[in-house]
C-alpha cells in the first residue's frame, strides 16, 4: 500500500470536515472556539466546553492520549448531551492540540474546538482599583496565565497558587535593613465563604474547600496604608516563572461636601467632611488628623470649616490629612502610593438672574394637601446656581390661604409649605434689582378607585379586565402601568390584566407565594409628577367565601350572591378585587335556579366589601336547596355552602283587582297570598311591615300568627282622599352575610263619599213570553209558606265604584204596591198603596281562612202568600251611622255627602235613591243532569218539571236517537230511547232569563262483560263472584236491580258435574255489579261464563277458570315433639300446585312455625293451624280457601333409651342402635335438637364395635351428632352398650342395654361343615342360577308343608309365601343334582348401610362434604342377624322421610337401594323404611345427615364463577383411583377425565344455548360408587388485560402477562385455578393453545427491528398465568446494532381469538447492558476488571455492589463513554465458607437487569464462562481451553493475519451508505479511533458483521453492533499527516494507548 493514498485519504477527511464545521457555525456555535490550557505534572485541568443553542449532540476527540472528554446529560433526556467537560491528561511539556467536535444528531451539522495543551511563561494580575476602603466590600484580585508566544490562557481553574502580602518600608527601615510587621494592619486575605458579599465561584470552590488558594482571592483594607501583594506558583515545573506584585493603597472614604459652591462677595459657605461607611455617609469633625486650607486666598479666606467670599474669582478648598504627606519632595514609593484626599472648587460672582420654582416638581400646578417648597434662587451670567448665606435675603410674596408656609429659610430662598385650599394665585420674589413671578394653581386631591386591586391567577383565564377611576386634579388624566406586559391600561382607565404573561406561576405551590405586584398610576395631564398609584397583585387564592347574598327571592328574580375570594398577603388575609371571568362551579343540591350572567341594569347593586363579583342566579322553581360554590386552584378545591329559598310572589288574593273603595267607617279585610314564608328548618324570622298614612287609614292584623303563607290586614277609612297601603314581607337571618329579601305589595285604598244607590234582581222576564208582559221585573217564587223575595243592594261613588262595605251608611226603605189598571197613568204615584212589609238588611259574608270578606249587601223581604200584585221597592241612602262612626272616633264631612252642584257654591246633600217593581213567578229546575237509557222497544222515562213559568222549548243535539216531549197536562217530559247514541236536551225557560237546563242522554246496550271470581273453591264451599256490565260506551251499566231480566243475563259451566252457579244476594254491590254463588261439586277443574243479550247482540265474558280441590289436610295430625326439636309438617289437599299455606299458632310461647317448621320453645301444647289464603278480586281482602288444624305437645328431653333390634347377635353381623327419647320419642325428632353430645360405650370393646354409618368412607360424625350408630358382634360373649346424651342444659341422660354375642353351630369332623342356606323373606321371590344352562329346579321330597313355604319354577325362579319354614331345592343336570337349602323367615329389622366399593374420603372429616353422592342398600335381617337374600325389582318397596325437606336429593333404586345426594348444607335425620311392614318388628332404619359447607376447604375450588379462558384445576376430597371427572356440559367446559384439569370453552350466551344461567356442573365419581360433584358459573369473556400498559424490554426475552376476564371479576388476576399451579402444569400448557395470539409492533424507529424477535403466546406455570412471550431470534449486537442511539418504541398486543377483543403493553427498548467476564476466579480478582458496556445513559443509572464489603472491595475505574470498568480487591485472606456468597451484584434499574458475577474459588472446577472468549462459539472455546497456551497462541496468530488481510483492502473504498458515521461520531468509546464501528468507511465487512471473538457489550464501539474486544487493526495513519511513517501519530496513537487495547491484550 502507498503512502501518498493514505496521506490523501487523510486530507480529504480533514477538509470535509472543516467543511462541515464551517457550514454548521452559522447555525450553532460553541461557547469557545478555541481554547488554551495549562500542563501540569499532577493536576488534570478541566474545561467545560458546550453548545450555546443546546441540543442533542455527540461528542469526540482527535487526541485521546492528550484529553479525555466526558459528555454531561440532561435529566430530562438522557440521551442528549450538548456540554463536555475536557479534561488534561497529557504531561508532556511542549505545546500540542488537539481537534473536539459535537455532531447535532438531528441536522448532522459538526461543530469544532481545538484545544491547545502548552506550559505557563508569565502570570499577571487582573484588578478593576488597587485602592481599596476601609468598611467597604473586599476587592476581588484574578491571576491570568500566558503562554511563551503572549497567548492567555483560557483557563486556571484547579490549580493552586500562593498569595502573599507585604508591607512597605518606611525610609528609616529602608536603610537599615530592619523587618517591619506593621503590614498585617492594612490588608487581610478573606475567603469567598467568608464575605458577605460575594458567592463561592465554582472553579475555586474544590479549592478553598480544601484550604489552599487558587487563582482568585479576595482582599479587604483593615487600616490606612499600603502594602505589595505577590503571588506565585508552588508547583516544582513551574518554579522558573517569576512571581507577580502589585501595590495596595488603603484608604478611608472622604467626600468634601459640597464639592463644587458658587456665593457671592462677602457671603460664607460652611464645608462638611463626610466618611462613607456600610454604604452611610456619617459627618466627621475636622480634628488633629483632618484639616481645610485655601488653596489661592486671594479670593477667599478659611476660618474653621467656613469659606467667605473676598473677590469675584474661582479657588479650591482642599481637605489635608496630616497622616499623609502631601508635599513635591516625598520618594518615590511614597508618591507612587500616595492618595488623593478630595478637595472642592469655590467661586465668588455676582448675581445676574433671579428665578422662582415650585419644588419638588418645577411645575406649578399641584393639588391640596401636598407638602412643597417654593424656591428663589439666583444664577450667575453663564447659568450657576448661586449659594446664598446668611448675609442676603430674598423677598417673596404669596397667598397663605393656598400655600400656607410652616417654614422659612433666614436668607428666604426656600419656602417650606403646604397647600390648604384649591384655587389659583400669583407668586413674586424679588431680590435688590432683580425679581420674578409665577402663578399658582391648586386642585382637589388626585385620588384612584380601587385604590388596591388583588386578582386571582387562574391559569385557565388569559385576560381580565378592570375598570380604574380617578378623582381629583384638573379632570384631564394620564394613566400608565409599572408592567404594560402584565396589566395594560388606556388613557380611559380601563386596565386589561393579562395573566399569561406572568412567568413561573405553575410554580405557585405555597399559599403565601406571590405571583406578580404591579401598579397603576394616574397623573394629572399638567403635572405628571402628582400622581396616584393603585398596587395590582396577582395572588393564589386559599379562601373562597359568599360574603353577603339573599338568601331568599321571589319566583324569576334573582339571587346576588356576592362571592369573595381571599388570599395571604404580609401574614393577612386580603379580598380579590375582582374575580369576574372566573370560573365558578356552582352545584345545587335541587336545581331551582339558573345562572345568568348580569340581571337587568337597573337591578345592579354594587359589590359588598370583601367580595369581588356578583352571581346573579335567576330562580326558575319555588323550592329549597342548598348550594355549593367551588372555585378549583389548580389542585386545590375552595369552596362554600348556602341554603337558598324561592317563594312564589306575594299577591293579593281577595280582593282581586288590587283596591278597595270603602265610605268613612267602614273596614275591609285584605288577604295577600305566597311571598316569604317561614322557614322551620332555619333559623331565619319572619318579618312583617306595614306602611300607610295612620291619619287618613287604620290598619290593624288580623288572625293570630301566620297561616301558612297569607297575610291578612283590615283596612278603615278615617279620612276621605286616596291613600296607598304597602305591605312588606321578608324573612330575616341572624348571620353577617346575609341580607334580607324584601317583597312589597301596594293596594289602592280609596275613602270616598256616596253618589248612587243601584237595587238589582236577577229574573227578568223575555220579550217571547207567552205570559203578559206587564213589569220588568220578575220574581222567582220558592215553594215556602213565607215567600221571600231577595233584592241586592249597590251603592255607588261619583265615578261609579261600587263601595266595598256600606255598614257606616243608613238606608231607608219604602214599598207599595201598584194598581195594574192605573199603573199606566199619567199621575206619578197613582195606583200606588203604601205597603208596610218587614224587611231585613243583610250582608252575605263569605270567609277565607276563617275570616270575613263581604260578599254583597241584600234585602229579604217577606212577602205574604197572597200577594199577587205588582211591587214597587224603594231606598235613600240618607247619612252615615252615627253609632259606628262613634265606634271609631271618626268626625264625618258636613253635610254628609256634600256636593257642589255649580263652581265656588257651597257643598249641599244630594239625593241618593233607587227603586224596583217585580211580578212573581216561578223558576225552572230539573231533578237530575244525566240520564242513561237501556234500549228496549218498551223503555220510557218521565221526568217531572214542578217549577218554572210552564213555557219550554226542547232542542236535540242530534235527532233520532231519543223521542223527548213535554206534557203539559202531568208537567212531565217524556223520553224515549230509538237508538244507541248520546244526545243533549237543552230544555229553555220561554219567560225567565235564567240559563237553559241540560239534560244528556245516554242510550246503550250491553258492551262487555267480565267475571272477577277466586279461581279455586274447596269441594262443597260456595265462594262468590261477580259479574260486571259494561254499557256499549265502555262505562258500568247503570243496572235496574229489580228488572234483571231486561238484561237477558245468561250463564255457562263448561262442565256442570264439577260446579254449581247460581245467581246470588243483589245488595250491597257497585254499579254493573251481578253476585253469582258459585259450589263445588266435585274435585277438577273447569271454566265458566257469563253472557247478556241474545242474538247478534249477545255478548259474553271470557270463560273463567275455577278448580274444585280437596280439603286441606296438615300431617301428622297430633305429634309429640321435645324441647328445642323440629317438625316437618305435611300438608295433604288444598289447591295445587301453588299451595300457598299460611300458618298461625294458638300458644306463641309453646310452638313457633318458620315456613312449615315448627319448633317446640317451651313445654306445653299447641294447635296449629294451615290456611290456604287467596284474594278477593272484588274487595281485594284476603279470604280463606281451606284449613286444617293440628295439635302438637311439646315435652323436655329427661330420659332417653337405647333401642338395639337384637339381644343376642351372632358373631360376625352386624346391627342398628339408636338413642330414643322417652316416651317414644324417635330419633326423627331427637336428632334435630341441637347442642347435645351422645357418647357411645361398651364393657368390652373385643366383643362390640360401635361405629358410624359413613365411617366406611371417611365420615365420622362429632358427639352432638352421633344419635344413630351400627354395633358389630366381634367375637362371643356378653356386654353391656351404653349411650350418654348430654342436654343443651347440661342434663346428662344415660341409657344402656345388654347385648349377647353367640356363635353359630357347626361341625369341625371329620370335616367342617356350616349350616348355610339361602334366606329368604315371605312374599318375596329370587332367581336361581347355576353354572349349567340346562338345570332344572324342583323341590326335594314330596312333602306338602314344602310347598306352602315356597314354589320353584323349573328355570329357578322361588317364590315364598306367608309360611315360614326351611325347604331343599334340587338343581338336576342330566347325572347330576345339587341340593340347595332355603329357608324362609320373617324380617325382624332393616338396616341401611354404604353400598360396598364406595369411594373413600382423603382425610377423615366431621361432616359430609358439599355435593357428595352416596349409594345406600337396605339390607333385611332375622332375628339373629343373618341377612336375607332378595333381589325384588319392585322400587315402591321402600319409603323415606326427612326431618327438613329441601336440603338432600333422594331416589329409591331396585333391589332396596336408596341414592342420596347431598346438594347443600344441613343437618337432617332420615328414615328409611318398608311401605309394608307386616310382621316386621323393626321396619325402619334412622341416619343422620350432615353436610359441612361450601367453605370447608374438601373440594377446590368449590362454587366458583369462571370466564371463558380459565383454566381449573379441581381437587375433589375423594381417594379413587377409579373415579372419573366430568362435565354436564362439554361444550361450555371440558374437563380431562383423569386429572380432573378444566377448560371454559364458551359460556351460555356465546354458543346461544338455552341455559341463560350459564352454570356447569363437575362430577368426580359417580352417583353409585360415591361421588362429588361441583356447580360452576361460565361468563362470557369480554376483557382481556395486560399486567401492565407500559414496560422496559431490554431485547433479551420479555413475558408480558395477561388475563382473560369478565367484566364482572374486578380482582381477577390469573386465568389458572389451582391450589397448587404446579401440579397442573403439564395440562395446562397443553390446553392454552388457540385461545388467544400475540403480535408485535413497532411504534416508534424502523419496523425491520420486528425480525430479529419472535412473539408467541406462553403460560407462566409460576403465577398460573397467561403471557405473550417475546424471544430473540438473532443476537443481541444485531439488535444493537439497527438501533444505535435512537429510540424505540414497541407495542404488544394481545387478541382473544373467539371474539377478537384486543389489548396493547407499550415497551421501550431500552437494550441490555454487557458484562465481563461471567465469573472472576479468586486468583484472578487483583488482575482481572468487571467491564460493563451500554449506552451512557443506562451505564449511568448501573449500580455495582459486593455482596460483602467488608469482605470484597469493588473500585471503579476511569469511565470510558459505552464502558464501565471495575476493579476488585479482597480485603482479607479468602475462606472457603465464601464460595457460594461471595459476588459482584450488578443492578441496571434502565434494563431490569440485576446479574450475579460469582468469585470463584481455587478449587472449584474452572469453568469455560469465566474465559474471556464466553461469547464465541462453544467448539472454538473448547478447542482453545483444551489443547493449552500453544495452539491457543497459533489460533489467535491466524485470526490476526485474516482480519489484516481482509480488512485493510477495504480503507480505500469509500463508504457508500449516505448514513455512514464519522470516526468523530463515535457515541460511547470516545477514546477509540480504531474504530470499532460498523458504519465507518475504515470498518471491514467481517467487522460490519462482528467478530466471534467478541467478550462484551456491542455497546462499547460507536455503532451497536460491535464490541469492545472486537478490533485488531492498527488505524493510526487515519491522522498521518507525515506521509513517511505509518507508526507516527497525529493527537496520539489509540491503538496504543487505548484501555480497551489493553484489556485485549490482557485477555489474550
Amino acid at each position: 500500500m502507498k503512502p501518498p493514498s493514505w496521506l490523501g485519504l487523510t486530507l480529504a477527511l480533514v477538509l470535509v470536515l472543516l467543511t462541515v464545521t464551517t457550514r454548521s457555525a452559522s447555525g450553532t456555535k460553541l461557547n469557545y472556539p478555541r481554547v488554551l490550557l495549562p500542563i501540569f505534572d499532577h493536576i488534570s485541568v478541566n474545561f467545560t466546553l458546550e453548545v450555546v443553542e443546546k441540543g442533542c449532540f455527540k461528542w469526540t476527540s482527535s487526541r485521546l492520549d492528550l484529553i479525555q472528554i466526558t459528555p454531561s446529560y440532561d435529566d430530562v433526556d438522557e440521551d442528549c448531551s450538548y456540554r463536555v467537560v475536557v479534561t488534561v491528561i497529557n504531561k508532556e511539556k511542549r505545546r500540542n492540540t488537539a481537534i473536539v467536535l459535537a455532531e447535532d444528531l438531528v441536522t448532522g451539522e459538526v461543530l469544532r474546538c481545538d484545544v491547545i495543551l502548552d506550559v505557563i511563561d508569565q502570570l499577571g494580575v487582573l484588578t478593576t482599583t488597587r485602592e481599596l476602603y476601609l468598611e467597604e466590600a473586599p476587592e476581588t484580585f484574578e491571576l491570568w496565565a500566558q503562554d511563551a508566544q503572549g497567548n492567555a490562557f483560557t483557563t486556571l481553574e484547579g490549580i493552586e497558587f500562593h498569595w502573599q502580602i507585604a508591607s512597605h518600608r518606611s525610609h528609616e527601615s529602608r536603610h537599615g535593613g530592619a523587618g517591619d510587621s506593621s503590614w498585617s494592619q492594612v490588608l487581610r486575605f478573606l475567603t469567598f465563604s467568608e464575605s458577605k458579599f460575594h458567592v463561592v465561584p465554582r472553579a475555586i470552590e474544590r479549592l478553598e474547600a480544601a484550604g489552599v488558594q487558587g487563582y482568585m482571592v479576595l482582599l479587604e483594607g483593615i487600616n490606612t496604608g499600603s502594602a505589595r501583594v505577590t503571588a506565585r506558583l508552588p508547583h516544582g515545573e513551574y518554579s522558573h516563572v517569576p512571581p507577580v506584585d502589585v501595590n495596595i493603597m488603603v484608604l478611608a472614604n472622604l467626600i468634601l461636601n459640597p464639592s463644587d459652591v458658587y456665593i457671592l462677595p462677602g457671603d460664607t459657605i460652611e464645608f462638611k467632611v463626610l466618611q462613607l461607611k456600610q454604604g452611610k455617609l456619617h459627618e466627621i469633625a475636622l480634628n488633629s488628623q483632618y484639616y481645610l486650607e485655601i488653596e489661592d486666598e486671594t479670593y477667599a479666606s478659611m476660618s474653621g470649616n467656613a469659606a467667605k467670599g473676598l473677590k469675584v474669582g474661582r479657588t479650591f478648598v482642599l481637605l489635608r490629612d496630616r497622616n499623609v504627606p502631601h508635599d513635591a519632595l516625598a520618594g518615590n514609593d511614597e508618591a507612587n502610593s500616595k492618595a488623593t484626599l478630595p478637595k472642592a472648587s469655590l467661586t465668588v460672582v455676582e448675581p445676574m438672574k433671579l428665578t422662582i420654582n415650585l419644588l419638588p416638581h418645577y411645575n406649578w400646578v399641584t393639588v391640596e394637601g401636598e407638602s412643597h417648597e417654593i424656591a428663589l434662587n439666583l444664577f450667575t451670567h453663564d447659568d450657576h446656581q448661586i449659594t446664598l448665606g446668611a448675609k442676603y435675603k430674598i423677598q417673596s410674596t404669596f397667598d397663605e390661604s393656598l400655600f400656607y408656609p410652616i417654614r422659612v429659610t433666614a436668607n428666604g430662598s426656600s419656602i417650606f409649605g403646604e397647600t390648604i385650599a384649591t384655587g389659583s394665585s400669583p407668586v413674586a420674589g424679588k431680590f435688590e434689582k432683580l425679581s420674578a413671578k409665577a402663578e399658582l394653581f391648586v386642585y382637589k386631591r388626585l385620588a384612584i378607585n380601587p385604590p388596591e386591586v388583588i386578582l386571582p391567577f387562574d391559569p385557565n383565564l388569559r385576560r381580565q379586565k378592570l375598570q380604574f377611576t380617578a378623582t381629583g386634579g384638573d379632570g384631564s388624566y394620564s394613566w400608565s402601568s409599572q408592567d404594560s406586559n402584565v396589566v395594560a391600561i388606556s388613557q380611559t382607565g380601563l386596565a386589561e390584566a393579562r395573566l399569561d404573561q406572568i412567568k413561573g406561576v405553575t410554580d405557585l405551590v405555597s399559599d403565601t407565594e406571590l405571583a406578580k405586584v404591579t401598579q397603576v398610576k394616574v397623573a394629572m395631564s399638567r403635572n405628571v409628577r402628582i400622581y396616584v398609584t393603585a398596587q395590582v397583585m396577582f395572588l393564589p387564592p386559599i379562601k373562597l367565601e359568599v360574603v353577603r347574598y339573599n338568601f331568599e327571592t321571589v319566583l324569576k328574580d334573582y339571587v346576588r350572591l356576592h362571592v369573595g375570594l381571599w388570599a395571604r398577603y404580609n401574614g393577612t388575609l386580603k379580598p380579590f378585587t375582582s374575580c369576574e371571568n372566573l370560573h365558578f362551579e356552582l352545584e345545587f343540591s335541587n336545581p331551582i335556579f339558573m345562572t345568568e350572567a348580569q340581571s337587568s341594569s337597573e337591578d345592579e347593586e354594587p359589590l359588598a366589601d370583601g367580595a369581588c363579583r356578583i352571581l346573579y342566579l335567576r330562580s326558575t322553581m319555588v323550592g329549597q336547596t342548598s348550594l355549593k360554590i367551588t372555585y378549583r386552584y389548580f389542585d386545590k378545591l375552595l369552596s362554600d355552602h348556602v341554603s337558598l329559598n324561592v317563594f312564589e310572589p306575594l299577591s293579593i288574593e281577595n280582593p282581586i283587582e288590587n283596591e278597595v273603595v270603602l265610605p268613612i267607617g267602614a273596614s275591609r279585610n285584605l288577604f295577600y297570598y305566597n311571598g316569604p314564608e317561614r322557614l322551620f328548618n332555619s333559623e331565619a324570622e319572619l318579618q312583617r311591615q306595614v306602611l300607610y298614612d295612620e291619619k287618613a287609614l287604620e290598619v290593624t292584623e288580623v288572625g293570630s300568627g301566620f297561616s301558612k303563607d297569607k297575610h291578612i290586614l283590615r283596612a278603615l277609612c278615617r279620612k276621605l282622599g286616596d291613600y296607598e297601603l304597602k305591605l312588606e314581607v321578608f324573612n330575616t337571618l341572624n348571620a353577617p352575610n346575609v341580607v334580607p329579601y324584601v317583597t312589597q305589595y301596594v293596594t289602592k285604598v280609596y275613602c270616598v263619599k256616596p253618589r248612587f244607590v243601584n237595587l238589582i234582581t236577577t229574573d227578568k222576564v223575555k220579550t217571547g213570553c207567552p205570559l203578559e208582559r206587564r213589569n220588568s221585573m220578575m220574581h222567582v217564587k220558592t215553594a215556602d209558606n213565607a215567600e221571600q223575595m231577595m233584592i241586592d243592594i249597590e251603592v255607588l261613588d261619583v265615578q261609579n265604584r261600587k263601595l266595598a262595605n256600606i255598614s257606616s251608611l243608613l238606608l231607608e226603605w219604602k214599598f207599595a204596591s201598584v194598581d195594574t189598571q192605573s199603573a199606566s197613568g199619567a199621575t206619578v204615584g197613582a195606583g200606588e198603596t203604601a205597603l208596610a212589609l218587614s224587611y231585613d238588611h243583610k250582608t252575605e259574608v263569605e270567609r277565607l281562612e276563617g275570616v270575613e270578606i263581604p260578599g254583597r249587601d241584600y234585602l229579604v223581604l217577606n212577602l205574604p202568600r197572597d200577594l199577587e200584585a205588582s211591587l214597587k221597592v224603594k231606598t235613600i241612602v240618607t247619612d252615615y251611622r252615627a253609632e259606628v262612626l262613634k265606634r271609631y272616633a271618626i268626625k264625618p264631612e258636613s253635610p254628609p255627602f256634600g256636593v257642589q252642584k255649580k263652581a265656588g257654591a257651597p257643598l249641599v246633600k244630594p239625593t241618593i235613591e233607587n227603586e224596583l217593581n217585580f211580578v212573581s213567578v216561578n223558576r225552572t229546575l230539573l231533578p237530575y243532569d244525566r240520564l242513561t237509557l237501556f234500549l228496549t222497544p218498551d223503555a220510557v222515562e218521565r221526568i217531572k218539571v214542578a217549577q218554572g213559568s210552564g213555557f219550554y222549548d226542547i232542542k236535540a243535539s242530534e235527532a233520532g236517537i231519543v223521542s223527548a216531549q213535554f206534557d203539559g197536562t202531568t208537567r212531565q217530559i217524556v223520553i224515549s230511547p230509538r237508538k244507541i247514541g248520546e244526545v243533549k236536551l237543552e230544555i229553555t225557560d220561554q219567560c225567565l232569563a235564567t240559563e237553559a237546563s241540560f239534560l244528556h242522554v245516554s242510550v246503550v246496550t250491553v258492551g262487555r262483560v267480565t267475571l272477577l271470581t277466586p279461581d279455586r273453591v274447596e269441594k262443597t264451599k260456595k265462594i262468590e263472584a261477580i259479574a260486571r256490565l259494561y254499557d256499549s260506551n265502555d262505562r258500568l251499566l247503570e243496572l235496574k236491580r229489580d228488572r234483571l231480566e231486561m238484561y237477558e243475563l245468561r250463564t255457562e259451566v263448561y262442565n256442570p258435574a264439577v260446579l254449581n252457579l247460581a245467581l246470588g244476594s243483589q245488595s250491597q254491590l257497585g254499579v254493573g255489579e251481578v253476585r253469582y254463588i258459585v259450589t263445588g261439586m266435585e274435585l277438577g277443574e273447569t271454566k265458566f261464563s257469563v253472557s247478556a243479550g241474545s242474538g247478534k247482540e249477545m255478548v259474553t265474558s271470557a270463560p273463567a277458570p275455577v278448580q274444585v280441590f280437596p280439603p286441606l289436610m296438615l300431617l301428622p295430625r297430633n305429634a309429640t315433639i321435645l324441647v328445642g326439636s323440629t317438625l316437618q309438617i305435611y300438608s295433604k289437599g288444598g289447591p295445587s300446585p301453588d299451595t300457598n299455606i299460611v300458618y298461625s299458632v294458638q300458644n306463641m310461647d309453646v310452638i313457633d312455625v318458620e315456613s312449615n317448621i315448627a319448633s317446640g320453645l317451651k313445654v306445653g301444647r299447641s294447635k296449629v293451624t294451615g290456611r290456604c289464603v287467596g284474594v278477593n278480586p272484588t274487595t281485594g281482602a284476603q279470604f280463606v280457601f281451606s284449613e286444617d288444624t293440628i295439635t302438637i305437645q311439646v315435652i323436655p328431653l329427661d330420659a332417653i333409651e337405647l333401642r338395639t333390634p337384637l339381644k343376642r347377635i351372632q358373631a360376625g353381623a352386624t346391627m342398628p342402635a339408636y338413642v330414643w327419647a322417652v316416651p317414644n320419642i324417635s330419633p326423627l325428632v331427637l336428632g334435630t335438637v341441637p347442642g347435645v353430645q351422645i357418647r357411645w360405650s361398651t364393657d368390652h370393646a373385643d366383643i362390640l364395635d360401635v361405629r358410624g354409618v359413613f365411617q366406611d368412607v371417611g365420615v365420622e360424625y362429632l358427639d352432638r351428632d352421633a344419635i344413630a350408630m351400627r354395633v358389630k358382634a366381634l367375637a362371643p360373649g356378653r356386654t353391656t352398650l351404653h349411650v350418654t346424651l348430654v342436654t343443651p342444659g347440661g342434663l346428662k341422660l344415660t341409657a344402656k342395654t345388654d347385648v349377647t354375642v353367640f356363635r353359630t353351630l357347626e361341625l369341625v369332623a371329620p370335616k367342617a361343615i356350616r349350616y348355610d342356606s339361602i334366606l329368604l323373606p315371605p312374599r318375596g321371590s329370587i332367581q336361581l342360577k347355576a353354572n349349567l344352562d340346562d338345570a332344572v329346579y324342583q323341590l326335594d321330597g314330596e312333602d306338602g308343608t314344602a310347598s306352602g313355604v315356597l314354589q320353584v319354577s323349573r328355570d329357578g325362579l322361588v317364590r315364598t309365601g306367608d309360611t315360614p319354614g326351611r325347604v331343599q331345592v334340587v338343581a338336576s343336570s342330566q347325572d347330576q343334582s345339587l341340593t340347595i337349602p332355603l329357608e324362609v323367615k320373617q324380617v325382624h329389622y332393616i338396616m341401611a348401610s354404604l353400598q360396598p366399593g364406595m369411594a373413600k374420603l382423603k382425610r377423615i372429616e366431621s361432616s359430609i362434604p358439599q355435593g357428595l353422592s352416596l349409594s345406600l342398600k337396605v339390607s333385611l335381617h332375622d332375628s339373629l342377624g343373618n341377612e336375607f337374600s332378595h333381589g325384588l325389582e319392585d322400587v315402591s318397596v321402600l319409603k323415606h322421610k326427612l326431618s327438613k325437606r329441601g336440603n338432600v336429593l333422594i331416589s329409591t333404586g331396585s333391589n332396596y337401594s336408596v341414592a342420596v345426594e347431598l346438594i347443600r348444607e344441613t343437618s337432617d335425620m332420615m328414615v328409611v323404611a318398608l311401605r309394608d311392614q307386616t310382621g316386621v318388628r323393626f321396619g325402619e332404619d334412622f341416619l343422620k345427615l350432615v353436610v359441612g359447607d361450601e367453605t370447608s376447604g374438601l373440594a377446590f375450588p368449590g362454587r366458583g364463577v369462571f370466564a371463558v379462558g380459565d383454566v381449573v384445576c379441581f381437587s375433589s376430597p375423594l381417594l379413587s383411583s377409579d373415579a372419573r371427572w366430568s362435565s354436564s356440559d362439554e361444550a361450555l367446559v371440558k374437563i380431562d377425565a383423569k386429572t380432573g384439569v378444566a377448560q371454559v370453552l364458551a359460556s351460555s350466551a356465546g354458543t346461544g344455548g338455552t341455559g341463560s344461567d350459564g352454570t356447569v356442573t363437575i362430577r368426580h365419581g359417580d352417583r353409585r360408587h360415591g361421588g362429588i360433584s361441583f356447580s360452576v358459573d361460565v361468563l362470557e369473556a369480554d376483557r382481556i388485560e395486560f399486567f401492565k400498559s407500559y414496560d422496559i424490554f431490554n431485547g433479551q426475552s420479555y413475558r408480558g402477562h395477561l388475563v382473560i376476564k369478565n367484566h364482572l371479576q374486578l380482582d381477577k388476576l390469573v386465568n389458572v385455578i389451582a391450589m397448587n399451579v404446579s401440579t397442573c402444569r403439564e395440562q395446562v400448557e397443553r390446553s392454552y393453545a388457540g385461545l388467544f395470539a400475540c403480535k408485535l409492533v413497532v411504534r416508534q424507529g424502523m419496523p425491520e427491528l420486528l425480525k430479529h424477535f419472535k412473539v408467541a403466546p406462553g403460560y407462566d406455570a409460576t403465577i398460573g398465568a397467561y403471557s405473550c412471550n417475546i424471544e430473540l431470534l438473532t443476537t443481541l449486537d444485531d439488535v444493537a446494532n439497527l438501533i444505535k442511539a435512537n429510540e424505540y418504541t414497541l407495542e404488544l398486543e394481545v387478541r382473544l381469538l373467539a371474539s377478537g377483543l384486543t389489548d396493547t403493553s407499550t415497551l421501550k427498548m431500552v437494550p441490555a447492558v454487557r458484562i465481563e467476564p461471567e465469573a472472576i476466579a479468586v486468583e484472578q480478582i487483583n488482575k482481572q476488571s468487571l467491564m460493563i458496556a451500554g449506552l451512557d445513559r443506562v451505564l449511568q443509572k448501573v449500580e455495582v455492589t459486593s455482596t460483602d464489603p467488608a469482605v470484597l472491595a469493588i473500585r471503579p475505574q476511569q469511565k470510558q463513554p459505552g464502558l464501565l470498568e471495575y476493579r476488585m480487591e479482597l480485603l482479607d485472606n479468602y475462606k472457603e465458607e465464601w464460595a457460594d456468597s461471595l459476588a459482584v451484584l450488578v443492578n441496571s434499574p434502565l434494563t431490569q437487569q440485576s446479574v450475579r458475577v460469582p468469585i470463584n474459588s481455587p478449587m472449584a472446577p474452572r469453568k469455560c464462562g469465566t474465559q474471556p472468549f464466553t461469547s464465541a462459539p462453544d467448539l472454538l472455546v473448547n478447542y482453545v481451553s483444551n489443547f493449552g497456551l500453544l495452539i491457543s497462541a497459533v489460533t489467535v496468530l491466524a485470526a490476526t493475519v485474516w482480519v489484516v488481510v481482509f480488512c485493510f483492502p477495504q480503507r480505500q473504498k469509500p463508504a457508500a451508505n449516505g448514513n455512514v458515521h464519522s470516526p468523530f461520531k463515535n457515541e460511547h468509546n470516545l477514546s477509540s479511533y480504531d474504530n470499532r464501528i460498523s458504519g465507518s468507511p475504515f470498518a471491514s465487512p467481517l467487522e460490519k458483521r462482528g467478530s466471534n471473538l467478541q467478550s462484551s457489550s456491542p455497546f462499547a464501539g460507536g455503532s451497536p453492533g460491535q464490541s469492545f474486544g472486537s478490533s485488531q487493526g492498527n488505524l493510526s495513519h487515519d491522522f498521518n499527516t507525515s506521509g513517511t511513517s505509518h507508526g507516527s501519530p497525529i493527537y496520539g496513537d489509540a491503538t496504543i494507548i487505548s484501555p480497551q487495547k489493553r484489556v485485549n491484550r490482557r485477555y489474550l
